[in-house]
């Protein structure tokens, strides 16, 4: 009887690890992208990495602010982008569907911080 607990204890131990390994941890995507793949455009207190982004049409790009101060992203007519002001370590979601389309975009809060993002079929 013995040996039959110590196979139970032993076969719950193994399959408690086995289910572990298999989760994965929880993915903060936010806002409206939910899940799905997106680029990155990191603002940094001196520079957007990367400044300049080709992705394709219906991509989501993930703006992070990884400043030291809040940031607002804008296009140059606005119209095409504009963020909420994004704190420190915060992010905003963006996806446009206009094909052909470059939109240059800035800080509003550091006007030297600007890059361009170009929308591919």
């Amino acid at each position: 009887m013995n040996f039959n607990w110590t196979k139970h204890f032993l076969f719950f131990c193994i399959s408690a690890v086995l289910l572990n390994s298999c989760t994965q941890p929880a993915a903060n995507y936010g806002g409206v992208g939910g899940g799905l793949p997106t680029h990155y455009i990191s603002i940094l207190d001196g520079a957007i990495r990367p400044s300049n982004d080709t992705v394709s049409v219906g991509s989501s790009i993930t703006f992070i602010n990884q400043s030291s101060s809040n940031q607002t992203i804008v296009s140059d007519n606005f119209s095409l982008l504009t963020s909420p002001t994004l704190p420190p370590n915060g992010y905003y979601y963006f996806n446009k569907t206009n094909q052909d389309t470059i939109i240059n975009f800035r800080s509003v809060e550091n006007p030297n911080l600007i890059g361009t993002i170009t929308l591919r079929p």
